[in-house]
C-alpha cells in the first residue's frame, strides 16, 4: 500500500476471488471495516466479490447479489455465467447500489456483448471478450482456427489477438458510435491487449 500511495496511487479495485478473505480479512465485515481505515488513510479499496455460476435461474442471480450487499462488498464481477443471468445480476446490483465489472466468457460474447450489457446497466468489463463482438457486422463471434483449444489460455490469448486484423468489423464510423455509446454511459474498459497481441503474433 505504501507503494501504492508513494506512487500516486489512491484508489484500486480489489477484483480478485470469491469473496471469502480479502486482503487477510477473516470476515466480508472485516473487509468492509478495513476499507473504511483504508478510505481514512488516503487510500480507497473497493472490494468486488467473484460471481461465478452456482445458482440456476433469475431468482437464485438475484439473490446472490443481495447475498453479496450484505457482506459488505462495494461491487459484483461477473464471470462465466449465462447471459439471462448475468442481466438478471447486473439489474438486480443496480437495484442494491453495487458497482458491476465483467470478464466475459468467450462461451457467452455472442449472446451477451458489452454494448447489449451496458444496456442492462453493466459499468465496465474487465480483458477483452465481448468488446470486438459488438462491432461485427456479418457475425456475432470471430472466426476461430479449426485447431482452436479453449482450456489453453495461450490459445484464447492468441485467438483473442487476431481479431484485431481478421476482418469483420463495422466500418470506422460506425466503431467510434459503439465507443462513444460507452463512453457515454462511462463505460470502463479494463483490456490487457499486450499479452493478446503478443500471443497472437508468437503463433502466426
Amino acid at each position: 500500500m505504501k507503494l501504492w500511495l508513494i506512487n500516486g496511487i489512491t484508489s484500486v479495485r480489489d477484483l480478485a476471488r470469491p469473496f471469502t478473505n480479502p486482503v487477510g480479512c477473516s470476515t466480508s465485515r472485516d473487509a468492509a471495516s478495513a476499507t473504511r481505515s483504508r478510505r481514512r488513510a488516503s487510500m480507497s479499496i473497493h472490494f468486488f466479490a467473484n460471481a461465478p455460476h452456482p445458482f440456476s435461474d433469475r431468482r437464485g442471480s438475484q439473490a446472490r447479489i443481495r447475498d453479496f450487499k450484505k457482506q459488505g462488498v462495494d461491487g459484483v464481477k461477473f464471470l462465466g455465467t449465462p447471459t439471462n443471468l448475468t442481466v438478471a445480476g447486473i439489474e438486480e446490483a443496480r437495484r442494491v447500489g453495487l458497482r458491476t465489472t465483467i470478464h466475459n466468457d468467450q462461451l457467452q460474447v455472442s449472446e451477451g456483448n458489452v454494448v447489449f450489457l451496458a444496456e442492462h446497466g453493466l459499468q465496465g468489463m474487465e480483458h477483452w471478450y465481448g468488446l470486438p463482438e459488438s462491432m461485427f457486422v456479418d457475425r456475432s463471434i470471430q472466426h476461430y482456427s479449426n485447431n482452436y483449444i479453449y482450456d489453453d489460455e495461450q490459445d484464447r490469448f492468441g485467438e483473442a489477438g487476431s481479431a484485431v486484423g481478421a476482418g469483420g468489423f463495422r466500418p470506422a464510423s460506425e466503431v467510434e458510435e459503439v465507443m462513444d455509446t460507452l463512453l457515454k454511459r462511462q463505460f470502463i474498459v479494463t483490456p490487457d491487449l499486450v499479452p493478446y497481441l503478443g500471443a497472437a503474433t508468437c503463433g502466426a
